[in-house]
C-alpha cells in the first residue's frame, strides 16, 4: 500500500508494522481502535492481511473486535484462514468468534480456507461444528471448491469427517497447548494485558 503525508497515523502504524508506534497510539487514546479505514478496511484485518502476527496481537488485547468485517464482509477469521495464520485462526476460535459469519458472496469461514486448501482450519471448523454442506452465494459448498481448486487432501477431509469422542478430547488438548503458547507470546511482544480470557 503506497502511504502519503495524508495517511492516518493508525493506518500507518499498521501497514509498516510499526508496534512501537502503534502502542503509543493506543496508549494516548487518540485512535479508534476499530474505526473502518476509508478502503473499508479494519485495523485488525488489515494487520492480518500484511501477516503482522504481533500487531494484531496488540490490537486483541487492547480490545479489537474480533467479529468486526470489512465493507466485504471478510471477518478476522476469515482473514486469518484465507492467510493460513493457523495460530491467529485459533486463537480467534478460543476466544469465541462467531465461524458462521458470511461475507458479501455469501461464504463462511469454511469455504475460504476449502478453496485454499487450508486443511488444518478446515478440520479445526468442522470439529467446532460449522455445517459442511452450507451453499455460498453461487451455490457451491466447501467440499465442492475445494474440489474444484483440485485439493484433494481437503476434499478427504470432508468425506471422511466424523466427530467422535476422540475428536473431541485432541481438540481440548490443541486448545490447551495454544493457551500455553500464546500466554508466552504475550510476553515475548510485550503486549501486557491478557490476550486470552480464561475466565
Amino acid at each position: 500500500m503506497k502511504l502519503n503525508t495524508n495517511t492516518p497515523p493508525l493506518l500507518e502504524a499498521i501497514t509498516r508494522g510499526d508496534r512501537k508506534k502503534l502502542r503509543e497510539l493506543l496508549d494516548r487514546k487518540i485512535v479508534e481502535i476499530d474505526r473502518c479505514f476509508e478502503n473499508g478496511e479494519t485495523p485488525l484485518i488489515l494487520a492480518i492481511s500484511h501477516g503482522y502476527t504481533d500487531i494484531a496481537l496488540l490490537l486483541i488485547a487492547r480490545g479489537a473486535d474480533i467479529n468486526l468485517s470489512n465493507n466485504k464482509g471478510i471477518s478476522p477469521l476469515m482473514a486469518a484462514g484465507e492467510a493460513d495464520n493457523y495460530d491467529l485462526f485459533n486463537l480467534f476460535i478460543i476466544k469465541g468468534a462467531d465461524i458462521s459469519l458470511r461475507d458479501s458472496q455469501g461464504e463462511n469461514a469454511l469455504h475460504k480456507t476449502a478453496r485454499l486448501g487450508h486443511a488444518k482450519p478446515v478440520q479445526l471448523l468442522l470439529q467446532k461444528g460449522l455445517y459442511p454442506h452450507t451453499k455460498s452465494g453461487y451455490g457451491q459448498t466447501p467440499q465442492e471448491l475445494a474440489q474444484a481448486n483440485g485439493h484433494k487432501e481437503v476434499v478427504s477431509i470432508f468425506k471422511n469427517f466424523k466427530t467422535t469422542e476422540q475428536d473431541k478430547d485432541l481438540f481440548t488438548m490443541d486448545v490447551e497447548s495454544l493457551e500455553d503458547e500464546f500466554d508466552r507470546l504475550k510476553f515475548d511482544v510485550l503486549l501486557g494485558p491478557e490476550i486470552i480470557n480464561k475466565g
